[in-house]
């Protein structure tokens, strides 16, 4: 369980498509199709077993196909986006993620994720919520994240670090459907303070931002909190201490004690708040 907030325009894949959509591109690419073969293409088209045995089956035989045909198929793919039939296919904007995608992480098995797992974009301001065991990956741009206790991550792919395929095969849910932006509420603090609503009750995430010489209390929880500047400039008080904020600086606060922030002069000071309630 994690919540991604961005602090700038953030393209992000996010849990699987419908069996559909990943049946069009197996129509559409040939590199794709010839990398799951042609029973999976057979299973994927009929739904055999229903979607998430569906899903199972092509997102498995992507992630178990050989390094040298991942090597000959991203290349293929790589040439089909860019081609005028592959641009003709996919669009500019998806042939152009493959085609970025291709280039920092050549011969990477994770480049196909783009057919199987959803593509979405997120304004500054925005979050979204992953519920355990969904894939995801982080394309491009700057997020803040929280997330619950966790001992493990596995590996997809678009990464030069370990993958461990049959244990993230087994764990993942193969539910299909793209996830809903987290919806914000503003709380007792007025229109500076977002609180993101996730569905989880270990942790809540809220983002208080400040103009130029602005000040706000943010009152005492029953649970501890970690406070993290993204912007500005500043200074946070609490029990007769002051400290001074600027981006990167991080601070944790003990339950039961109230935090004053006051904005400096350059303005627009941004600080994220982790927290929980007991």
């Amino acid at each position: 369980r994690r919540v991604h907030g961005a602090l700038s325009p953030v393209r992000a894949l996010c849990g699987f498509r419908e069996v559909a959509e990943i049946a069009a591109f197996l129509a559409a690419v040939p590199a794709f199709a010839g990398l799951v073969g042609d029973d999976v293409l057979r299973a994927v088209s009929a739904q055999t077993g229903g979607e998430r045995v569906a899903l199972a089956l092509v997102f498995g035989a992507t992630m178990r196909a050989g390094p040298a045909a991942v090597s000959q198929r991203t290349a293929e793919l790589a040439a089909f986006c860019s081609s005028e039939t592959g641009r003709a296919r996919l669009g500019v904007e998806l042939s152009e993620l493959v085609l970025t995608l291709s280039a920092e992480y050549p011969s990477d098995v994770g480049v196909f994720c783009v057919f199987l797992l959803n593509v979405q974009t997120l304004a500054p301001g925005a979050a979204i919520y992953m519920a355990p065991n969904v894939p995801h990956a982080y394309v491009s741009g700057d997020i803040i994240e929280c997330m619950a206790t966790s001992d493990n991550v596995v590996r997809a792919g678009l990464t030069p670090k370990l993958r461990d395929v049959e244990v993230l095969l087994e764990m993942l849910d193969y539910t299909p459907g793209t996830h809903a932006l987290v919806p914000t509420a503003h709380g007792d603090h007025g229109a500076a303070t977002a609180v993101y609503r996730v569905p989880t009750p270990e942790f809540a995430v809220s983002a208080t931002t400040l103009d130029a010489g602005g000040v706000i209390e943010l009152g005492a929880l029953r649970g501890p909190s970690i406070f993290l500047v993204t912007a500005g400039d500043g200074t946070a008080t609490a029990g007769g201490d002051e400290l001074a904020l600027v981006a990167g600086v991080c601070a944790f606060v003990p339950c039961g004690q109230a935090v004053t922030l006051r904005a400096g002069p350059g303005g627009h000071l941004q600080v994220y708040r982790a927290f929980c309630e007991l």
